[in-house]
């Protein structure tokens, strides 16, 4: 639509305003490069959970998908940030059961 607008004006403004077509465009052109220059943040190499803290996002679907994928690495052992996570109660009671069932194994040997 922007194209259209600007296709429509430029003959007009070329027969009535002459060179100063130009200067238009390029002043806005311009105003627009700086605007981006100084008020939109850089992107590369970002993915897009990180773009929603970049923009403000604090929650939403992005960022608890991305606390958990940290939550699973963690639990993998494939980041060590000196954080120590509690085990749940089924997991020790699954542990506890299984030494209970290795050492009636053993005695039974």
């Amino acid at each position: 639509m922007n194209n259209f607008i600007v296709g429509q004006v430029t003959p007009s403004m070329l027969e009535h305003i002459t060179y100063g077509t130009f200067i238009f465009f390029g002043a806005f052109s311009l105003a627009g490069g700086l605007f981006i220059w100084w008020f939109v943040p850089e992107t590369k190499g970002l993915t897009l959970e990180e773009m929603d803290l970049v923009f403000g996002a604090t929650e939403g679907l992005a960022a608890a998908d991305q606390a958990r994928q940290e939550a699973i690495l963690r639990r993998l052992g494939l980041i060590d940030d000196g954080v120590v996570e509690k085990k749940s109660d089924e997991e020790t009671g699954s542990r506890k059961g299984s030494q209970e069932h290795d050492e009636k194994v053993e005695a039974a040997t």
